[in-house]
């Protein structure tokens, strides 16, 4: 038989193993674990203040399954290391904070993106979202921060509290000032690009900025401490004034229209020869592949074709009677366009040209000193109030010296 208080301590051995099964499967489905975080990759970490922009979010696994509505939020994290995110939905509440030792006020805490989309028919691992217009900037003193930080934070739902909609997806994203361009200095240069312009203005920042001049790419864009201006090698372009700088960095896209002039200048080798003698000269410049040097075989030809001259001073074929004003006193012949922005014509310096019908005179030689070589998309009389003339301007390495030896 057994004993009573045997039979007592076995009854509560039973009771305390049904009750801590009970205690544990009621405490499993009231705190269910967080699912874990996965770090996202954006298609762009940074972006202008006050939104608008659309990124895209991978993740590494499907974490956006058919189940999930993906919910996400821009947690402020300051201009500090960004931090987490909170491990479950905040309530979206824009932050008015005090400046405390000239820290600057906070114009967001924590802001709801209202687009979000997944991307493609089953895609799971891949979320559009269109950053909000609170993700801006804060200032003190009316002076606007240059950059802030924020943290992409990916829900399961808009369930707040300890209990809520866990986050199952993270990652860091920084805002920064819209750049602005106030000058352009020097505002000209020659076709042939190369020079230097530095250009003022504010928020560049110290990488990642690009700039078109007249739509082609700046080069070597170096931007100075305190990102108030920057340099750049200008890129080659065909004669024209007036063009656009454009910039565009993470904080936006700016735009100086009219900021910049390009001469025809035109850079030639040799630069001299003797008298009485032929040469080979090499021309550099842009837009050479749009004119026409059919007739420049025949040297002294007066028409609308394109031509080289060797001009005692600034061409100027404008009516003087039945001649140019200032015409040439030889011309470079036999012209090979080798690309658009280089071309090699032949020099005959036993022969000028005639003064009033621009023939060339055999037996006179081009007498020694010194010209500009121009190139002239029109030799004809007059040309210069032509629709589309263009004629090389006088620079530096344009000039050619007939010489005794």
């Amino acid at each position: 038989m057994n004993h009573p208080k045997t039979r007592l301590r076995t009854w509560r051995t039973r009771a305390a193993l049904v009750g801590g099964t009970v205690t544990a499967m009621i405490a499993a489905t009231a705190a269910p674990a967080l699912a874990a975080t996965v770090p996202l990759t954006l298609s762009s970490a940074t972006g202008p203040s006050g939104g608008g922009n659309t990124i895209t979010a991978t993740a590494t696994t499907n974490i956006f399954t058919t189940a999930i509505t993906p919910v996400v939020e821009f947690q402020y994290v300051g201009t500090g290391t960004a931090a987490s995110c909170s491990a479950t939905y905040l309530a979206p509440a824009a932050v008015a904070g005090t400046v405390t030792g000239g820290a600057f006020v906070q114009n967001a805490g924590v802001i709801a993106a209202t687009t979000v989309k997944k991307l493609g028919t089953n895609a799971t691992n891949k979320i559009a979202v269109t950053v909000p217009a609170g993700v801006v900037l804060g200032s003190s003193g009316g002076t606007n921060q240059s950059t802030a930080k924020y943290n992409l934070c990916v829900y399961t739902g808009t369930t707040t509290g300890a209990s809520g909609s866990p986050l199952i997806g993270n990652a860091a994203y920084a805002i920064a000032g819209q750049p602005t361009l106030t000058t352009v200095t020097p505002s000209t240069g020659p076709a042939l690009g190369g020079n230097t312009i530095t250009v003022a203005g504010t928020n560049f920042p110290s990488t990642g900025m690009t700039g078109t001049l007249g739509g082609l790419a700046l080069s070597n864009i170096v931007v100075a401490t305190g990102g108030a201006s920057f340099t750049a090698t200008v890129p080659a372009h065909a004669a024209q004034t007036g063009v656009s700088l454009i910039i565009n960095s993470a904080g936006g896209m700016a735009t100086k229209t009219t900021a910049y002039s390009y001469t025809n200048g035109i850079v030639i080798s040799p630069n001299t020869a003797p008298q009485n003698t032929v040469v080979d000269v090499d021309v550099q410049g842009v837009g050479f592949s749009a004119m026409d040097f059919t007739s420049s075989n025949t040297v002294g030809t007066i028409d609308t074709k394109a031509h080289v001259y060797l001009v005692p001073g600034k061409y100027d074929p404008t009516t003087n009677s039945s001649n140019k004003t200032l015409g040439g006193v030889a011309e470079c012949g036999s012209v090979l366009v080798v690309s658009d922005t280089e071309l090699i014509c032949t020099m005959d310096l036993h022969d000028s040209l005639d003064d009033t019908t621009g023939a060339a005179v055999s037996g006179t030689p081009v007498p020694k000193g010194t010209y500009t070589l121009t190139v002239v998309n029109d030799g004809s009389v007059g040309a210069q109030s032509g629709t589309g003339y263009s004629v090389s301007l006088i620079v530096s390495g344009a000039t050619f010296t007939v010489s005794d030896y």
